[in-house]
């Protein structure tokens, strides 16, 4: 069966439903557009790269870190939590393993 990617339209409404606060969005989903824009032209240089899944996984890679927002400020001690929390918060959505 083939992966089921979410579109940019559900990777925005998943970043907007977790974000406790608009700096909170504005911070963490700039930032993944960043490394968005940077990973997209570092896969030009490169054959065979499924772009579509290099979007979708620069969007979603620092989703967890709205799981450490606590009365408007970042858990600083358990950042480095952010990735197994976004992952597990991307299952509890469904998303796909991959």
């Amino acid at each position: 069966m083939p992966m089921k990617l979410p579109t940019l339209d559900e990777i925005l409404s998943l970043h907007k439903k977790y974000a406790p606060n608009e700096e909170a969005l504005a911070s963490v989903l700039g930032h993944c557009q960043i490394v968005k824009d940077i990973a997209l032209q570092v896969a030009d240089s490169y054959d065979d790269v499924d772009c579509d899944l290099l979007e979708v996984g620069a969007l979603l890679h620092d989703i967890g870190v709205y799981r450490l927002y606590h009365d408007g400020e970042i858990d600083w001690p358990r950042y480095i939590t952010h990735g197994f929390l976004g992952y597990e918060l991307l299952q509890e959505e469904g998303l796909d393993e991959v």
